[in-house]
């Protein structure tokens, strides 16, 4: 369906004007010629509402009449106080509900490829979707758990919901992989510090850091009863030691006193006489007691010197070794908590790389709906990656301006409705080149344009193609 035949009578700057707009119609001239003037009119039948101001100064009303070429005719007349559209068949006569016909064969907002060319990357994607109206289904998206899906509005653009979808996911993934990496690298540095176990038979003398396995639980309590049963064999000694020394002590004042008493009685019977025998007799005794007592309790010093000397050797290297094992014992418990928390760490790592991989599943499986969703588009090869449209992977902005004029036209053509419009202003901005390319993609795409540029003539210049 194409236009046959556009009259504008008293619309802004035109008094009257009659076109035949052929596959492409430009219409140039010098800044207020008119050529805007006859997109308004055009826009002002197909988009319907009332705007006075498009009504000619000086005149009573505007009217613009717009014939396609099944005869049928849409004419809107424009007064100060309101406008009317009529929509007449030649066959069946005047249309009821004139707008929503009009509405059913175009798109009143028909996008202008210059403006698609033109628009920053975020605005070109919008475009781009609304041009093509993609919802998924849920069934779709069932791979995916509830708690990825919760919050999400389905109802939005596909490409929209995928975007986000991906979004989510590879930030979810990627805090679960840096967590896994700490947990892994936790697990290093806690298995750094383990004493190595090896199977080995305990040597004497033993250190906490030995690179050997050491029961030193096992140790410590057999080490602590032999220093125990040391400390109570040295006692006994001592006390044996000091006995003897006694019972010694004992006899050699019992035998003393022994010798007194006989040596006083015959002294008694012989006052007189053996008094000075028995006083030099008493004198050896006690000399002899004292020398005795001397020598027994130089034995007991001697015993107790080789009780030390044993002793105390013994006793360092026992306390030398319950240290060791008390060591060795708090390192190996220390050693077990360890590996415990390293075992839990590692299945909790484990975790978190499982569901990283089931993410990475999921990209996947989103990145294959999104292929299949893209294959049935108009547009072979488009994508949305990071906010820009992408064609065959590369950006829209990077393609030469013959691609990107194709493809701006098969984005309006797709919002053309039936009747294969489209509306085109500031074409001045082209080169010769890029025109050359407009004009050959235009008459390629089957559409019909009406397209406004600013030249040199100073009356206003329609030129069909």
């Amino acid at each position: 369906m194409k236009i046959r035949q556009i009259q504008i009578a008293n619309i802004l700057g035109i008094e009257a004007l009659t076109i035949e707009p052929g596959n492409l119609c430009v219409v140039s001239g010098r800044n207020g010629a008119g050529k805007s003037s006859v997109l308004a009119a055009i826009r002002c039948v197909l988009s319907g509402g009332h705007d006075p101001d498009l009504i000619r100064q000086g005149a009573e009303e505007g009217a613009v009449t717009i014939t396609l070429a099944d005869g049928v005719t849409l004419t809107k007349t424009i007064r100060p106080d309101k406008s009317t559209l009529v929509v007449r068949h030649p066959e069946l006569g005047k249309i009821s509900k004139s707008q929503a016909w009009i509405d059913r064969i175009c798109d009143s907002l028909s996008l202008d490829p210059i403006a698609f060319l033109t628009a920053d990357p975020k605005e070109r994607v919008n475009i781009f979707l609304e041009a093509l109206p993609i919802k998924l289904r849920a069934e779709q998206l069932a791979f995916l758990p509830l708690a990825i899906l919760k919050g999400k509005d389905l109802d939005r653009h596909a490409m929209e919901v995928l975007d986000e979808l991906e979004h989510d996911i590879r930030e979810s993934r990627r805090d679960l992989n840096a967590t896994a990496k700490e947990k892994r690298a936790t697990i290093n540095q806690l298995a750094e510090t383990l004493a190595p176990v090896v199977a080995s038979t305990p040597a004497t003398p033993i250190s906490p850091t030995a690179s050997v396995y050491v029961p030193f639980k096992e140790r410590l309590d057999q080490w602590s009863q032999e220093l125990k049963d040391l400390n109570a064999e040295t006692r006994k000694r001592i006390e044996t030691a000091k006995t003897l020394a006694r019972e010694a002590e004992m006899g050699a004042r019992t035998a003393a006193e022994k010798w007194a008493g006989e040596v006083t009685a015959d002294t008694e019977r012989q006052i007189t006489t053996l008094r000075a025998i028995a006083a030099t007799r008493i004198a050896q005794l006690v000399e002899e007691r004292e020398r005795n007592i001397r020598s027994a309790n130089a034995v007991r010093d001697m015993e107790l010197v080789q009780i030390q000397e044993e002793y105390e050797p013994k006793a360092k290297l026992l306390n030398e070794q319950i240290g060791n094992a008390r060591a060795g014992a708090e390192r190996q418990a220390a050693d077990a908590k360890t590996r415990e928390h390293i075992a839990t760490l590692s299945v909790l790592a484990k975790t978190l790389e499982e569901k990283s991989a089931g993410m990475t599943l999921r990209l996947e499986t989103l990145g294959g709906l999104r292929s299949d969703l893209l294959a049935t588009l108009p547009i072979p090869g488009a994508s949305i990656s990071d906010g820009e449209l992408l064609i065959n992977g590369i950006k829209f902005d990077r393609l030469n301006m013959a691609e990107r004029m194709r493809i701006a036209i098969e984005i309006a053509k797709l919002k053309a409705g039936d009747l294969g419009l489209i509306l085109v202003d500031e074409l001045e901005s082209f080169d010769s080149f890029t025109w050359c390319q407009f004009e050959a993609a235009a008459l390629e795409s089957g559409l019909q344009f009406v397209a406004a540029k600013v030249s040199d003539d100073q009356e206003l210049k329609v030129e069909i193609r």
